[in-house]
């Protein structure tokens, strides 16, 4: 099997929906809409594996699973990003996860 490094991280940004197109990016006001979702793929330090889920809140979201509160990856933290991808909706988001 063949080692891969993983320190750079994938990113992808999907902008604006029609609602948002008057909102500039990196304004305060786009960075604090409550329409984002967040589809991510964290890997664990501890064993390699990875963890692939959706949110609304991506910080809260890779806080709660590198604090064990997550009952799915409460024995396999800390995590590292190793993808995310932005969405309009949750619905999307999970879409994508599903995936």
């Amino acid at each position: 099997m063949a080692e891969h490094n993983f320190s750079k991280v994938d990113t992808r940004v999907r902008f604006p929906s029609p609602a948002q197109a008057k909102l500039k990016r990196g304004s305060p006001q786009a960075a604090c809409s409550h329409h984002n979702a967040y589809c991510l793929v964290l890997q664990s330090l501890k064993d390699n594996r990875t963890y692939v889920g959706y949110t609304n809140n991506f910080k809260r979201r890779l806080n709660k699973h590198n604090l064990g509160h997550s009952k799915s990856t409460k024995y396999r933290f800390p995590f590292k990003v190793f993808f995310t991808e932005e969405f309009e909706n949750i619905k999307t988001a999970k879409k994508c996860e599903l995936w």
